[in-house]
């Protein structure tokens, strides 16, 4: 199981950290790697990949992502049509995986009704 044993911050547009970079990522960091990168295409494209997503899958996360960005302090609220969708697409028994995907969507400001 992974543990972070290393802090970063951000110092006012710019990580900081308490160790050496190579420590930070050593030790943690890399747990967030994509997260971190600055070409957000690319990040998103790694991260599809580290999934396996499909291009549907990787086209409504995409769809998502732009959706927040455009308005980060605002609830995006996902239509009937994309829930059942998600549905679809639940590799887990649906009631349990519904759960997780509604519990994950609302942590980043996404409402799934």
């Amino acid at each position: 199981m992974p543990a972070v044993t290393a802090a970063f911050w951000d110092d006012g547009g710019r990580l900081a950290a308490a160790d050496p970079w190579a420590t930070v990522l050593a030790h943690g960091a890399r747990l967030v790697r994509f997260e971190l990168m600055e070409d957000i295409g690319g990040a998103l494209a790694e991260w599809w990949e580290d999934y396996e997503m499909t291009a549907e899958q990787a086209a409504f996360a995409r769809s998502l992502f732009d959706r927040k960005m455009a308005r980060p302090e605002a609830v995006v609220a996902l239509t009937r049509v994309e829930v059942e969708w998600l549905k679809s697409t639940s590799e887990e028994p649906k009631q349990e995986g519904i759960a997780v995907c509604r519990e994950k969507l609302a942590a980043v400001g996404i409402l799934m009704p």
